[in-house]
């Protein structure tokens, strides 16, 4: 049935509730509290929250962007699961509660203790803070225990990796070698890893083969990183001996573009410092795959709008970006990939400017 009335109609003027698991989190603003609050409201029907940004921002009095991050801080935090569905080439986003945060919030606080939930709140509620906080309680005597056992935060988080990776991960003697000496590097390097953290590193590595994830450990060691690049990885492996940056951009695209493609190449390249030809061979080969992902992946709608760059074209933006950051001293070939976090920062940043998503076209 076609629907014709707002989520507003539905479920009448809204109030809030907010759990534990939530109005304790240490890492929401209040703001992504209320948001939330308002979220779990409209999400009871099996449509889940359809809401959009301009209605809640409405409800709370503060601009689309502030909800638009929000949205996004809520489900980096996995305390809500989104899903999109294009019905007559619109595209509607639909909003659910995640059944399974509370156990996430479980080990999130087992790691935090009593002294990062907000400590106002304790002093003015404790002892009857117990009972609100529930099983809670329970985790953090948990914590007190693993103390008495003399476990160290090293051999915390090395227990949260080994539960977090795919199982047959723990199977394998070279893993477990490598990610015994990234650890004993850690220490070395007085590195400590949350558990929290732990959990997130290990589930972003099962993202990758085994073999990838060996080797990018073994490189961070090697290097001297507390971080483990796995991308790096994989742009070495992308990389084609004895071709040079000509060569590999005149075998991906027809003359005509080539050329045009070539300039985004060659200021790119001014931007590195000290470049070598190895550098510059990756260089080009990073900036075709990057326009090829962004090809690939860019909706119907981006493709049909005008105002929205080509892939071609948000290269070329990128690195004009890139040129104009004072943060920057210098840049790396590997930062020309969709994962990379510095990309990721410039189509955020892009998005907003011309104030729709670069790859799925949706209004931000």
């Amino acid at each position: 049935m076609e629907r014709t009335h707002s989520q507003s109609q539905e479920f009448g003027l809204p109030d809030i509730g907010i759990p534990f698991e939530v109005l304790f989190h240490p890492h929401l603003t209040n703001t992504e509290k209320i948001l939330y609050g308002f979220i779990r409201n409209l999400s009871h029907s099996e449509k889940g929250c359809y809401a959009t940004n301009t209605y809640l921002a409405g409800l709370m009095g503060v601009k689309s962007q502030t909800i638009s991050n929000g949205v996004a801080h809520l489900k980096e935090f996995e305390v809500v699961n989104i899903v999109y569905t294009t019905i007559d080439k619109i595209e509607h986003r639909y909003i659910y509660i995640n059944p399974e945060y509370p156990k996430i919030y479980n080990e999130i606080l087992s790691e935090k203790g009593y002294k990062n939930i907000n400590r106002g709140i304790v002093e003015k509620l404790y002892p009857p803070i117990k009972k609100l906080i529930g099983n809670s309680y329970i985790t953090y005597k948990n914590k007190k225990d693993s103390k008495k056992s003399n476990l160290t935060k090293y051999e915390i988080a090395f227990s949260q990796v080994c539960k977090t990776i795919p199982v047959n991960w723990n199977n394998s003697p070279e893993f477990l070698t490598a990610l015994e000496s990234y650890f004993i590097h850690r220490k070395q390097k007085q590195s400590t890893l949350t558990q929290e953290g732990a959990r997130r590193m290990a589930k972003k590595w099962s993202e990758y083969d085994i073999d990838v994830i060996i080797a990018a450990i073994d490189m961070s060691v090697e290097n001297g990183w507390t971080g483990v690049f796995p991308d790096k990885v994989e742009d070495v492996k992308s990389q084609v001996p004895g071709k040079d940056p000509d060569q590999i951009i005149s075998e991906n695209f027809n003359s005509s573009y080539s050329k045009t493609f070539r300039k985004y190449y060659v200021a790119a390249a001014d931007l590195l410092q000290k470049p070598t030809d190895q550098d510059l061979s990756a260089l080009a080969q990073n900036m075709v795959d990057l326009r090829n992902v962004i090809k690939q992946n860019q909706s119907d709608k981006v493709q049909a709008n005008m105002d929205i760059p080509s892939a071609g074209g948000l290269v070329r933006e990128y690195v004009n970006w890139l040129d104009v950051q004072t943060w920057i001293n210098t840049i790396e070939p590997n930062m020309f990939c969709v994962d990379h976090k510095i990309f990721q920062r410039f189509t955020k940043s892009y998005s907003s400017d011309i104030g729709a998503d670069v790859m799925e076209g949706t209004m931000v």
